[in-house]
């Protein structure tokens, strides 16, 4: 396979690690008076899809300074995807709860979850932080 001898027996089982892409693999055999057979080649594709990242209800207002950003990450070809919050990592395990305080205005939150292939889905959330009115 790929000029690397693999079996003399007749039936061979290999291992491979596949890389992104397409993967060729070239087979023939050779008798022992060196003869040949044709080439077969097989191609693989092996395609890494991005990181799932759903994120817990987050509100658009809110009149609370303080908020819980929660969620999940998920990904068929990572088990521990890596999850950041405005680019700080808060956790490798696949979820999150983080407690922010707001200030008062406009709250941009950036999640983004990465995987072991440096496949990257990314969500951007706001929030509007209105203290309700002091009580006289």
């Amino acid at each position: 396979m790929n000029d690397k001898l693999v079996s003399s027996y007749g039936s061979f089982s290999e291992s491979v690690t596949l890389k992104e892409g397409d993967n060729i693999f070239i087979f023939k055999a050779t008798n022992s008076l060196g003869k040949s057979s044709e080439l077969i080649t097989k191609t693989i594709n092996f395609s890494v899809g991005s990181p799932v990242l759903t994120l817990d209800y987050i509100p658009e207002t809110t009149s609370s300074k303080q908020i819980t950003l929660s969620g999940k990450a998920t990904d068929e070809n990572d088990s521990y995807p890596k999850i950041y919050l405005n680019d700080e990592l808060i956790s490798s395990y696949g979820s999150f709860s983080e407690s922010v305080t707001l200030k008062e205005g406009s709250n941009t939150f950036v999640f983004k979850v990465t995987n072991s292939f440096g496949k990257v889905t990314t969500i951007e959330k706001t929030v509007v932080y209105t203290p309700a009115p002091a009580k006289e």
